[in-house]
């Protein structure tokens, strides 16, 4: 198999399973990112996706909630190959609520950001999540997507995960 056709089959993988790891007490199917999907990502963060699109998660699928008051909750930082800044207007992303809260998000900030940490030029989107829940983010961005599903908890409630 050559390497186009293992990025090719990497992409259709990433946008069509989600993992089946999840916290304990959730029932929420959380996806979970790899430390080892390989160059040009950096081994220590927690990578989803392809070259094609790929996104940095939390590493138990879990996000804090906005407090109240707070500019953003989540930054997600989007990677794909052949980015260039000011590109990210070609980004979309959709929020839908898998646990029947309300879908109060708000997606802001579409912007861009720079690090070695990163790989060099990445998409960064802010995002505004205050009620708790189970969510699935989808991002289109220049004919490719990637989704996947993230829980979100209240951390004066329950604390951080565990």
């Amino acid at each position: 198999m050559n390497t186009c056709s293992v990025f090719v089959l990497a992409a259709l993988l990433a946008t069509t399973s989600l993992a089946e790891d999840t916290p304990a007490n959730s029932s929420c199917p959380v996806t979970i990112g790899t430390n080892s999907l390989g160059a040009p990502f950096p081994e220590f963060q927690n990578w989803y996706g392809s070259e094609a699109l790929a996104v940095v998660l939390a590493e138990d699928g879990r996000w804090a909630i906005t407090s109240p008051g707070s500019r953003i909750a989540i930054k997600l930082f989007i990677w794909s190959a052949g980015y260039k800044p000011w590109m990210e207007e070609n980004l979309s992303v959709r929020i839908e609520s898998l646990s029947g809260a309300p879908n109060d998000t708000t997606v802001k900030d579409i912007t861009n950001a720079e690090s070695p940490s990163l790989g060099g030029w990445t998409m960064l989107a802010g995002i505004d999540f205050p009620s708790v829940g189970c969510w699935r983010i989808t991002l289109d961005y220049l004919g490719q997507s990637l989704t996947f599903v993230v829980e979100t908890y209240d951390p004066a409630a329950n604390g951080p995960a565990t």
